[in-house]
């Protein structure tokens, strides 16, 4: 019983460990929303407090690691062109995955919930939800 309890805590202190933070005048030149000509940009926010509060998300992009997402945060992706998998995994085992393209010169907005899953969202809605969120450490 006395394993169980131990490894029921470890679990709880581990999924709530803090997220670092970009700086603030990273946050602010990420919410200007500007891609380059030759790249495209893919914001993930998460924008609501979940059952499980600050529990981070981890987040991949092409099979690696980007993010322990959380609460109100939100990391920016510079990526090329082209096909992308965007996935994600939840502390009770669940996954999430979504194959995307993306264009040159565009910008992409996906909300993370905490099942997990990952939404498309369109960019107005995309940029008014960042502007809530901080901006995670690169």
């Amino acid at each position: 019983m006395f394993q169980f309890i131990f490894g029921l805590a470890l679990l709880i202190v581990s999924g709530c460990s803090s997220v670092p933070m970009a700086t603030e005048q990273e946050d602010q030149a990420a919410k200007k929303f500007q891609a380059s000509s030759d790249h495209s940009i893919i914001y993930v926010f998460r924008d609501q407090i979940l059952l499980s509060a600050g529990v981070t998300t981890p987040f991949f992009l092409d099979g690696k690691l980007v993010a322990g997402i959380s609460d109100f945060t939100f990391c920016q992706l510079d990526v090329a062109p082209g096909e992308h998998k965007l996935s994600a995994s939840s502390n009770t085992g669940l996954f999430a995955s979504l194959p995307i393209t993306t264009e040159a010169s565009q910008i992409y907005f996906f909300r993370l919930t905490g099942r997990p899953r990952i939404l498309p969202v369109s960019a107005d809605e995309g940029q008014r939800q960042v502007q809530k969120c901080k901006l995670l450490q690169p």
